[in-house]
């Protein structure tokens, strides 16, 4: 199972969302204003700024930050398949690095 293209490509995340999600600050929720907001697609620097879910929902489903996502995916700790953009996980991909973190599944 795979977070599905349809939410990861319609799942639009805007200036608004952003805001009530950075708002909340909670060590994660500084993490992940800090990722957007600073990086890519830059919200505290272009009020019209847009981006997709992607990398985001499989780091909320881990309840981790997206560069700590990515940086297990660069030591191929977590598996995750990549064309021209985001990478995309499968669920059992992501219930195994639980596990073998000891963390638990949902």
């Amino acid at each position: 199972m795979m977070f599905g293209l349809d939410i990861c490509n319609l799942a639009k995340l805007r200036k608004a969302e952003f805001d009530q999600i950075a708002n909340a600050h909670t060590p994660i929720a500084d993490l992940f204003r800090e990722d957007l907001g600073n990086r890519y697609p830059g919200f505290l620097k272009k009020a019209d700024a847009t981006a997709f879910m992607w990398d985001s929902l499989a780091a909320a489903y881990l309840r981790m930050s997206v560069r700590t996502l990515l940086r297990y995916v660069k030591r191929r700790e977590i598996a995750g398949s990549r064309t021209n953009g985001p990478y995309l996980f499968e669920l059992s991909d992501l219930q195994d690095f639980m596990s073998r973190r000891r963390l638990k599944i949902r």
